[in-house]
């Protein structure tokens, strides 16, 4: 199962856009999330208004069941916190 919230975010042009934040991925259960993570859409927006585009760097679990994948995925800014943001994760998701 996939994790998710959604937010309504303000572009710079004052378009209201609604986004999907993704917290893990389950890309057995809905494929079409393995073609947004290789794509880079994921927990990405483009405002219909002025076509702004924007890739929010925040982490996510990529979960692929029958290739027996559990990947973190951490934005580069935050590598220097990996390992303080896995033991993290690690107590939230027991």
């Amino acid at each position: 199962m996939s994790k998710f919230d959604t937010y309504r975010i303000k572009c710079e042009c004052g378009n209201v856009i609604t986004l999907t934040l993704y917290h893990s991925v389950n890309v057995t259960i809905d494929p079409s999330l393995r073609d947004k993570v290789i794509e880079r859409k994921l927990n990405s927006y483009r405002c219909d208004k002025c076509g702004a585009q924007s890739e929010l760097a925040y982490e996510f679990l990529y979960h692929d069941m029958d290739r027996k994948q559990w990947i973190f995925v951490i934005p580069k800014h935050l590598e220097g916190k990996r390992e303080e943001i896995a033991k993290q994760k690690i107590a939230e998701w027991g």
